[in-house]
């Protein structure tokens, strides 16, 4: 049991997994105004009963290194779903981003990731961008955040049935509304729209509730709705659609 804690840990930080076509970086980000390096660590386990029993575990780490004008956020994920009897389905992602502050309302940001999802045909996704984030409100209860950068996509589908190389922008708005003392409500929506063809954009919406338990420990609960036409337009059997619910508990180190 030692040596897979520790395998699945290592999972976490190298080859990571979510069952999302879009990760919802806003949603795992720290406000923070003092520097230093943290750390938080996110689990959860989710059972589902239909035609048949789907049985999903879910692992997160991730790191914030914050310095004076500049902060690095390491972040990993690591999902295994069983079905039925004996079907395992993977995903997961690695990402890392590098923000430098600019102004008081105006952040700098690069960021790459590695990424891929079983569930629909993404054998392998890597991403790399830049750009503009801006903040309306940071104190208080409320919070607005609005990011608009580049974004170059690879992707490979179905190993190798399918490969495509896109010029995007990542377009982001995130609201999040402190309701009580230890209850917090999230939303965060991507538009991200090929260059060149406006039409064909990939759209994502996740809302997100996390109760404070402890200083340190949390329970979320999280919904998320992903569309992209498409890749749903060439490979058959990829769905536009994937609808994600996802409970767990969060630690904060």
């Amino acid at each position: 049991m030692r040596r897979l804690t520790v395998a699945l840990l290592l999972l976490c930080v190298f080859s990571a997994k979510s069952l999302s076509q879009i990760v919802n970086i806003e949603d795992k980000r720290f406000n923070r105004d003092t520097t230093g390096i943290f750390g938080q660590v996110d689990i959860g386990l989710n059972w589902v009963r239909n035609t048949s029993s789907v049985i999903s575990f879910n692992t997160g780490l991730r790191t914030d290194i914050v310095q004076a004008n500049q902060s690095w956020l390491v972040l990993g994920n690591y999902n295994l779903i069983k079905s039925g009897e004996s079907r395992l389905v993977n995903a997961g992602f690695a990402h890392i981003r590098w923000t430098k502050k600019l102004s008081s309302a105006i952040n700098w940001e690069a960021f790459g990731q590695s990424q891929f999802d079983e569930r629909v045909k993404m054998s392998y996704r890597a991403l790399l961008g830049t750009g503009p984030r801006l903040s309306f409100f940071t104190t208080g209860k409320q919070k607005l955040y609005l990011g608009v950068l580049y974004m170059f996509e690879y992707n490979e589908i179905s190993r190798g049935e399918a490969y495509f190389r896109d010029h995007r922008l990542s377009i982001s708005l995130s609201a999040s509304l402190r309701l009580s003392p230890t209850l917090t409500v999230a939303n965060t929506s991507y538009y991200q729209p090929v260059i060149n063809t406006f039409g064909e954009a990939r759209l994502s919406s996740g809302t997100s509730f996390l109760l404070k338990i402890t200083n340190k420990l949390s329970f979320s609960t999280t919904f998320n709705i992903t569309y992209d036409g498409k890749i749903a337009e060439e490979i058959e059997g990829v769905p536009e659609t994937v609808h994600r619910l996802i409970n767990g508990l969060r630690w904060n180190f």
